[in-house]
């Protein structure tokens, strides 16, 4: 699949980079093992910095579609309003309860299951990931003939990751038991 669209595919090749690769891995092993199976400052911290090195990418990718132009503007553009609104949700979901709550209650509507996202003020040190992620973004050149089919996979594995990240509140209920014939 080819799409004419420079922006778009450097968003996508950037979500496909190693690094990116490797900070998707480490958000899937820190928020479905090690959060589960050792809880603590580290892995409470963890999966923010991952998220935040990759998200302004798969940002980029949605956002480089409102604009018709190609090329550095288009580019430049795009970049302010991904990593800055990444910047903004990420600083106010964590220190303005208000906005906490709305945002929690947002995706609880639009994705229709009961969300859960912990306000943490602490989480903001993850925000340095935003200048590694943004310093790979005014590097990169992306090589002529990219395909995006697999960066549409990439970027289809981020949203659900990101999704899965917010998990739902606690109901009360840790396990079920059998006892003789009853649950």
């Amino acid at each position: 699949m080819k799409i004419n669209n420079q922006t778009f595919q450097k968003a996508l090749a950037l979500l496909l980079h190693p690094a990116s690769l490797i900070a998707v891995f480490i958000l899937f092993l820190n928020d479905h093992i090690l959060r589960i199976l050792w809880p603590s400052w580290l892995t409470g911290k963890l999966g923010d910095f991952a998220w935040l090195y990759f998200i302004p990418f798969a940002a980029a990718a949605v956002i480089s579609g409102l604009f018709p132009e190609s090329g550095k503007r288009q580019s430049d553009l795009t970049a302010l309003i991904s990593y800055g609104s990444v910047f903004l949700v990420f600083t106010l979901a964590n220190t303005w309860g208000t906005f906490h709550e709305g945002l929690v209650e947002v995706a609880t509507r639009v994705l229709r299951i009961p969300i859960h996202i912990t306000r943490d003020p602490g989480d903001l040190i993850a925000l340095v990931s935003l200048l590694f992620s943004y310093r790979a973004w005014r590097r990169f050149k992306p090589r002529e003939g990219f395909s995006c089919q697999k960066g549409i996979a990439a970027l289809s594995l981020c949203a659900v990751l990101t999704i899965a990240n917010a998990g739902a509140p606690d109901m009360g209920i840790a396990c079920f038991m059998k006892n003789s014939d009853q649950i």
